[in-house]
């Protein structure tokens, strides 16, 4: 095994329309040491016809499987030590694998975490809400978390394996590398966010997109999270979501309860509490805010502060409906 070989993972599953943009971002590194695996989960576009333009490893799952099992797939065929996953719709910059390799020579972590560049070529509100929430989430964490991102990460080998790699329950690609992070975090290792690790994602949301994403993670970091408390060794729970949106969450759902019993009661102190309730939801987010505002000036941070109460309030959904699968029997 090669000292400063790095293993690049890409899972594909129809992603024609951006995997040859990811791939030759990779061939364009700074770093000459490489192998690239792409896994391919039973695509049903041209995406294998677009890897065969590149001297990739690939490999072909028998049937569709999800990217938990694709990447586990991918890092038992590697060759390095340093496990690095990205997603297919996902852009590295040329001083990408140079910063890890760097980041490993510290020898007391076991992953790195990256981040998604504020820079996004799609200028719609949804798209770019998304994006700088994720760079945002990102960019406040601490030095050291217990948290893993798939669209750009790397991991140590030995530790990916020992603990079993991404649970291979998760059909599909949302908190499946929180899971492994909290992990990571519960067994004392350390893994190392580093914000100049930054890279482009392609993707396009509109609102609707946006709103279902947030309903669905929220569903499945709550599902996690009463599947942990119920565990007989429990692992420690750790997220990318700031408290701030937490708390305007409930917030949210509080000021609606009191508008609705302000009707009922026609009672004008509920009412005005229950817009105060809404009005402190969106505060409580203030530092984000000001961040729109600095990146994408005061307008866009006006219509993202009302965006917030209708984000809370269906994330807030995707928490109800998980106490209520659980209580059906549902655990993930």
């Amino acid at each position: 095994m090669a000292d400063n070989l790095i293993s690049i993972i890409v899972p594909v599953y129809n992603a024609a329309y951006t995997l040859k943009e990811c791939l030759s971002a990779i061939y364009a590194s700074c770093y000459p040491n490489l192998e690239v695996i792409v896994v391919d989960d039973c695509s049903t576009d041209h995406s294998l016809k677009v890897v065969q333009e590149f001297p990739c490893k690939i490999i072909k799952l028998p049937e569709n499987s999800g990217a938990a099992v694709a990447r586990n797939e991918g890092a038992k065929l590697a060759q390095s030590e340093i496990l690095f996953f990205i997603d297919a719709d996902i852009i590295i910059n040329p001083d990408s694998l140079s910063l890890i390799k760097e980041d490993f020579k510290r020898g007391n972590i076991s992953g790195v975490v990256g981040l998604l560049s504020p820079q996004l070529r799609y200028k719609n509100f949804a798209s770019q809400y998304k994006n700088l929430w994720m760079h945002y989430t990102y960019k406040i964490l601490p030095d050291f978390i217990g948290v893993s991102y798939t669209s750009i990460t790397a991991f140590k080998k030995d530790v990916f394996l020992k603990l079993g790699g991404f649970d291979k329950r998760y059909k599909e690609a949302n908190v499946e590398d929180t899971e492994f992070g909290q992990r990571l975090l519960t067994q004392g290792y350390k893994v190392y966010s580093n914000k100049k690790l930054e890279a482009e994602h392609i993707k396009h949301y509109n609102l609707k997109q946006v709103l279902k994403l947030d309903f669905k993670r929220s569903y499945e970091l709550t599902i996690m999270f009463i599947r942990n408390f119920f565990k007989k060794e429990r692992q420690k729970n750790y997220t990318s979501v700031p408290f701030s949106f937490i708390l305007s969450l409930f917030l949210v759902y509080f000021g609606l309860l009191l508008l609705v019993l302000s009707q009922a009661l026609s009672s004008f102190y509920l009412l005005i509490g229950g817009l105060l309730a809404l009005i402190v939801a969106v505060f409580s987010n203030i530092n984000y805010l000001l961040f729109l505002k600095k990146v994408n000036g005061p307008l866009f941070m006006l219509k993202s502060a009302l965006f917030i109460c209708l984000d809370s309030f269906v994330s807030g959904l995707g928490v109800i409906s998980a106490f209520l699968a659980y209580l059906l029997g549902k655990r993930y």
